[in-house]
């Protein structure tokens, strides 16, 4: 009896050691969550902008008159990227986007860090549930989009149709890493649109080098 009872206390003693593991492994995801992603911001000026605007303006143009020889590769800046992107951005993915910061890595790959409310990421199913279930200031709450993917340019339906191709290779939420198939899940059809952008046919190529892009282009 006496064994039966110790079995019971070390069986009831293990189950309260994983309850009380459990909830603080849980509120150590939260808390992570909603913290700050370790990405250095890019500083960028009105000068970034008004350049950015005419080198991509020129990029159109020259796809509509080109004569097709090779032009001089078109180089964006991480400044001139990230002061673009810091104006289109929220209106072509239809996200409330703030803080946006665009890294471009040594090793061909381009990062985001972007915040939005949390009631943003709520809205594609299985999620909207959660919004009927979570009070008004939670949903409210500053959420960070973090990711890393690789840039290519992708040809489909012949050679005159050309896409910007960024496959998810990383995704954080906050300061916490989740498999990179999850961004898929919880962002809405326009973000998901933006991972395949279609660019001028004139682009030949694009490569991205750090702290700046490179697009070679036919003129």
């Amino acid at each position: 009896m006496r064994l039966g009872c110790g079995g019971c206390l070390v069986a009831l003693t293990c189950l309260v050691v994983l309850l009380v593991g459990g909830f603080a492994g849980l509120f150590w995801f939260v808390l992570g969550v909603f913290q700050q992603p370790d990405l250095q911001t890019v500083a960028a000026n009105p000068a970034d902008w008004r350049s950015a605007q005419q080198k991509i303006y020129a990029l159109a143009r020259r796809s509509r008159a080109g004569s097709g020889r090779v032009a001089e590769p078109t180089v964006l800046s991480e400044g001139e990227i990230n002061a673009f992107l810091s104006r289109q951005l929220a209106d072509a993915a239809d996200l409330p986007l703030a803080a946006v910061t665009v890294r471009l890595r040594d090793d061909g790959a381009v990062e985001f860090r972007g915040r939005v409310p949390l009631r943003a990421v709520l809205t594609e199913p299985p999620m909207p549930p959660l919004v009927e279930m979570l009070p008004p200031r939670w949903l409210e709450r500053p959420l960070w989009l973090h990711l890393r993917a690789r840039a290519r340019l992708e040809l489909a339906g012949g050679r005159q149709r050309r896409y910007l191709r960024l496959d998810v290779t990383h995704f954080w939420l906050g300061q916490r890493r989740l498999p990179a198939f999850l961004f898929r899940l919880i962002v809405n059809p326009a973000t998901l649109r933006l991972l395949r952008s279609p660019v001028p046919e004139t682009i030949e190529g694009l490569v991205v080098e750090p702290g700046r892009v490179v697009i070679r282009t036919a003129s």
